[in-house]
């Protein structure tokens, strides 16, 4: 008999898993499965852009484990929710650092899907969709169920 994986992480998918789009994200959708079943999961997205910037997206993800693999290790109970991990690809400039921010769910999706401006010089915003367009790499708590949605 096998064991359970100690982690799953789900992508680095191409594009950003941002705001009212995570509840629609396969790979947000993976790492939620591997949750409801006890297992803690990173989603990974590199965002839109010219060409995408697998390459960040993964080297994020991977330092990530690297900071986290201790916490995950000497985790005692399920996990409550997924890390959910977006760095942008950047067409000029580069990522301009990593933040801990919340979803906006609220966050047409329109917004949630436009390419970062990894030149802009503006502090990081507060959601996770204001700091990505900034050109900052995000890391958001994601519920480990999709919101209700409307008839389902």
């Amino acid at each position: 008999m096998t064991s359970p994986p100690e982690l799953v992480m789900s992508g680095a998918n191409a594009g950003q898993n941002l705001g009212s789009l995570i509840d629609i994200s396969g790979t947000v959708g993976g790492a939620r499965a591997a949750a409801q079943h006890g297992i803690p999961s990173l989603a990974v997205g590199a965002g839109f852009g010219n060409q995408f910037d697998f390459n960040s997206a993964v080297n994020a993800a991977i330092a990530w484990l690297r900071d986290h693999r201790g916490a995950l290790l000497s985790s005692h109970g399920p996990p409550t929710s997924v890390s959910n991990l977006n760095v942008p690809s950047c067409a000029a400039g580069s990522v301009r650092g990593q933040v801990n921010v919340p979803v906006d769910p609220t966050a047409p999706p329109d917004a949630a899907a436009a390419p970062a401006d990894c030149t802009s010089t503006e502090p990081a915003g507060s959601t996770d969709v204001t700091a990505f367009h900034d050109g900052f790499a995000t890391l958001s708590d994601v519920p480990i169920r999709a919101a209700a949605t409307a008839g389902g």
